[in-house]
């Protein structure tokens, strides 16, 4: 080598150990794009972050299986409705993320009263009706020791409920498949594994998240998104229709 081609080799060595571009690019070698799949869950989980309030109807399995329509914002406020099993319904409201009430739909008292009288403990009906009477078109109120034990409540609370989403992913896979009549993507964290996650986007424009399938605490939840940024605005039972936290407002003490 002659000897421009060692003060090449030598400027090219300093400029390398300066960290500057030269010679074929950084030292480290040129920066790797991430996949397309990777950059599209990573885009559909800021979008999700970010969202200031946000709709979702789906779905909870644990001991029963509870279906929820729920409209929830990052200040704590929460309106919407469990169902239990797909018969037992409760409203639900959420003030401020310290107040909580939940009614009994007539629906659902009507249900109860039934079971009881299918599992023979006709006996009880005297007072399940009371207890019934005194329930009927009332809210009960929340203790806030329930609010945070609940895995459901923990969906009225936006940054609980979302938690097990991480901040971005460094690997995903991109599955194309059809939602309700529409083509959309379905991308999966990688690397496989229990509490994996999954976001549904559409499979052009926007990429925004119209479905997520995750576990909380062992428990599988799917749920469908929409209405993001749409105020939330619970409405505080006024006093005369409310009922304090306790036996005398619970019709379930009758099954135990």
């Amino acid at each position: 080598m002659g000897k421009q081609g060692w003060r090449a080799a030598a400027l090219c060595v300093a400029v390398g150990m300066a960290g500057l571009t030269a010679c074929g690019g950084p030292a480290n070698g040129p920066e790797k794009k991430a996949a397309p799949e990777v950059r599209s869950m990573n885009e559909a989980l800021g979008l999700l972050r970010g969202y200031s309030s946000v709709h979702m109807i789906g779905e909870l399995h644990e001991d029963d299986i509870v279906h929820f329509d729920l409209s929830a914002d990052r200040e704590g406020n929460c309106t919407g409705t469990f169902t239990y099993n797909g018969t037992f319904e409760q409203e639900i409201l959420v003030k401020e993320g310290r107040q909580a009430w939940t009614r009994y739909t007539d629906g659902s008292i009507t249900w109860l009263r039934d079971l009881l009288t299918k599992a023979g403990q006709t006996e009880r009906l005297p007072l399940f009706d009371r207890t019934a009477r005194s329930v009927k078109g009332k809210y009960i109120e929340v203790p806030r020791k329930k609010m945070a034990q609940e895995p459901v409540m923990e969906l009225c609370d936006l940054d609980r409920g979302f938690s097990p989403f991480p901040s971005s992913v460094k690997q995903a896979e991109r599955f194309p498949t059809d939602l309700d009549g529409k083509q959309v993507l379905r991308l999966v964290q990688l690397p496989r594994a229990r509490d994996e996650v999954t976001v549904y986007v559409p499979a052009k424009g926007p990429v925004a998240p119209i479905r997520l399938e995750y576990t909380k605490l062992d428990n599988p939840v799917l749920m469908d998104l929409t209405e993001p940024g749409v105020p939330v605005e619970p409405v505080t039972p006024d006093a005369s229709k409310v009922l304090p936290a306790g036996s005398d407002a619970d019709l379930y003490p009758e099954f135990s």
